[in-house]
């Protein structure tokens, strides 16, 4: 009878168990490999990065971190990225009776992403006020180490009808208010009021008094549009539009950013859609502006929020007389969008 040794036996258990073990934890997983394998050659371990919603399947050989909130960028190992893409958005005004500016809209291509840390802050939308004016949004920042950019925020549509404020003027301006003859805000300027990089539009203006519409906020492709209006009992008033914002296709489908805010308008006759216009926001993101004739009137338009995440204009309310649920409205927050290649 043939002699069978239970070492043998064991020792082939082992061997077996040694193979599965090398092969799954050592060889073919990638953490191991590297923080293991390639270091322990000389080799540098491969490009991570971490932060905001990290995507690497939208856009075909790149990926990309989208900040909506402050954070940081962490890139761990490997060599530096080069070619790299960013899109900075501001937060948008908040309206008044005049539509708000659109946040500022900048982006930077070919820079180099390096081992180490990128604080970023997406700046948040200003709130709405109708009769002293919108608040201007916050600025958003790519705080890279040797290529910073900052987009400021849009300016808050003017209210009252009152003068404009220091709110007013911004990324993109804030649109004139209502009934008061003032021009749409400047674009381009940073809370001081000194210029800044090319990066939104001027507000529209209010084209007079009495029964006169207010000015829509400018936007980053286009300036705010002015208001109508006039005798007989505003019956040809309208607010401005918004200026329309800028396509970018950085996350890899094109998206509209940073719209310009509408601006109100309140006329005595009913409000249908042939005698008092409405005042849309601009494309990507800017707020509707409010339309009323007499309370309650079936036709009324409620205002809108500047949409988050694009960095859109609110949009404006005249002062007084409100029906229900109606009021100037807050800008949408801004965003920061980082892209590397992939591979």
């Amino acid at each position: 009878m043939p002699f069978k040794s239970n070492q043998s036996i064991s020792a082939g258990k082992g061997i077996k168990t040694w193979r599965k073990r090398d092969c799954t934890s050592t060889l073919w997983n990638p953490s191991a490999v590297n923080s293991v394998y390639r270091t322990s050659r000389g080799q540098p371990p491969y490009y991570s990065a971490t932060g905001g919603t990290k995507d690497t399947t939208s856009r075909s050989g790149w990926t990309f971190h989208t900040f909506t909130d402050p954070g940081t960028l962490v890139i761990e190992g490997g060599q530096s990225k080069t070619s790299c893409e960013a899109l900075i958005v501001g937060g948008g005004g908040g309206g008044g009776t005049g539509g708000a500016g659109a946040g500022g809209m900048r982006t930077t291509s070919g820079f180099t992403l390096a081992p180490g840390t990128i604080p970023i802050t997406a700046g948040e939308g200003g709130g709405g006020n109708a009769n002293a004016g919108g608040v201007r949004g916050e600025p958003s920042i790519f705080n890279h180490p040797t290529s910073p950019i900052t987009s400021e925020g849009g300016g808050g549509g003017c209210g009252g009808p009152a003068p404009a404020t220091t709110n007013a003027a911004g990324a993109s301006g804030g649109g004139g208010s209502r009934d008061n003859a003032n021009s749409g805000q400047p674009g381009n300027v940073d809370p001081t009021g000194n210029p800044v990089p090319a990066q939104g539009n001027p507000g529209g203006q209010s084209s007079g008094s009495g029964h006169y519409g207010a000015g829509g906020g400018g936007g980053a492709a286009q300036a705010g549009g002015s208001s109508t209006g006039g005798p007989p009992g505003g019956a040809n008033e309208s607010g401005g539009n918004g200026g329309n914002g800028s396509a970018n296709s950085i996350t890899g489908s094109s998206v509209h950013y940073a719209g310009g805010g509408g601006g109100a308008c309140e006329g005595q006759q009913p409000c249908t859609n042939t005698n008092i216009g409405g005042s849309n926001g601009g494309n990507g993101g800017g707020g509707h502006g409010a339309v009323r004739g007499p309370l309650n009137t079936p036709n009324a338009v409620l205002s809108t929020v500047g949409t988050d995440g694009l960095g859109g204009g609110g949009g404006g309310c005249a002062v007084g007389n409100y029906f229900s649920g109606n009021a100037a409205r807050a800008g949408g927050s801004g965003v920061v969008v980082v892209a590397y290649p992939t591979s």
